[in-house]
């Protein structure tokens, strides 16, 4: 049963003001149903809304709630898949040489063992999902500092602002990591803690009347955070001054790089999803997978990931057509992406390249523009 929260309330309001709807037409409490999700209510009562806006051709619903509410759908399914590349990442870790791992890995183990070592308090490491960062920071902390709970531990999914100053409060002297919980970046009291925690002071308050809080309203925070996240909302001000405060590593692969990578999965002898099974490839049809992916797919292809593989391998080993499969349904191309990439590298004088990006797309200059903005970010 999911109840409507005070979050869920404020969203609304946000969503009425930003769109001049009178809230007094609507009760939303009324209206929510707790046998659905969050997102479908969420869904469900938008499409309300944009029935009593007095421009609904014009509809407008600020960013940031999209985020919160596909975040929460997507957080179960996401720990799953998470859990499984894990496992995965750990067979190869410990039947492969890891020097080639280890190289491409580098800029992450560098980075923790600044935290680790030095004064710095809070790492934010980004990247597009799949490619092991969360599976690579656990093993380091495991290898370096010791075992989950002694001297370090994960907050994950959804936790409400008392919760959260119990984690802190309980672990005021340990590394907390923080793997992609888009929720509480969310939450205003959250967001308030943790810029708190990695401030100068570094003093953590949490004031209410209620009994259930457990410990005094105060403490000071002597450990450090982690923060993975597969990207930073643009437009969430006080997740981007968080960041400000300690070091951001914005880690991704080029696409050599991932090759390299499924290069050394393709050579393990079992290769699977975990709890789903193993896949059941001869060693010429991992190489047949790889080689696929190689001629298929290039540097605009920017979510190509160790899950890439694994999918297009199982879909290998089942289906007869599984090359016209895989291009329509798991190579993650993006043809908006493709082109910029082509264009990118065609040679044409400027004008030119616009030209031939409205024709074949009928977006904008400034859509080609940010684009390109993302290969150079990746120094593509």
């Amino acid at each position: 049963m999911v109840k409507m929260n005070k979050m869920d309330i404020e969203n609304f309001k946000k969503m009425c003001k930003t769109n001049n709807i009178d809230m007094a037409t609507y009760d939303f409490e009324a209206k929510w149903d707790s046998g659905l999700s969050r997102e479908e209510n969420y869904h469900k009562i938008t499409d309300d809304l944009k029935k009593l806006s007095p421009n609904s051709a014009n509809f407008t619903i600020p960013k940031d709630l999209e985020n919160y509410y596909w975040a929460e759908n997507n957080q179960r399914a996401k720990e799953f898949r998470d859990a499984e590349l894990d496992k995965e990442l750990d067979r190869i870790a410990r039947t492969q040489d890891t020097n080639k791992l280890n190289e491409i890995y580098k800029p992450i183990h560098q980075a923790l063992n600044v935290l680790i070592k030095g004064k710095q308090n809070l790492l934010v490491i980004t990247s597009n999902g799949g490619l092991g960062k969360s599976f690579q920071v656990k093993k380091y902390l495991r290898n370096n500092i010791g075992e989950r709970g002694e001297k370090w531990t994960i907050i994950k999914g959804h936790i409400s602002p008392m919760e959260f100053y119990h984690k802190i409060y309980e672990n005021k002297d340990k590394i907390i990591l923080f793997d992609d919980v888009w929720k509480i970046f969310f939450d205003e009291n959250i967001m308030t803690m943790l810029k708190s925690a990695c401030g100068d002071e570094r003093d953590v308050e949490y004031r209410t009347t209620s009994p259930k809080l457990r410990y005094p309203q105060y403490c000071l925070f002597d450990g450090k955070i982690i923060i993975l996240l597969n990207q930073v909302v643009e437009r969430n001000e006080d997740l981007r001054a968080l960041i400000s405060r300690g070091t951001h590593l914005d880690f991704n692969l080029t696409w050599t790089e991932k090759m390299e990578l499924l290069g050394s999965i393709a050579q393990q002898t079992q290769i699977g999803f975990g709890r789903n099974g193993q896949i059941q490839a001869t060693p010429p049809q991992k190489r047949e997978a790889l080689e696929f992916i190689r001629i298929n797919t290039n540097e605009s292809d920017l979510k190509l990931n160790i899950r890439t593989y694994l999918k297009v391998l199982d879909t290998l080993t089942t289906l007869s057509y599984w090359k016209d499969y895989c291009l329509k349904f798991v190579l993650p191309i993006n043809p908006e992406l493709r082109l910029a990439h082509e264009l990118m590298c065609s040679g044409l004088k400027h004008s030119a390249k616009i030209e031939k990006w409205r024709q074949e797309t009928g977006s904008s200059q400034a859509t080609y523009y940010r684009r390109v903005e993302e290969f150079k970010r990746l120094g593509v």
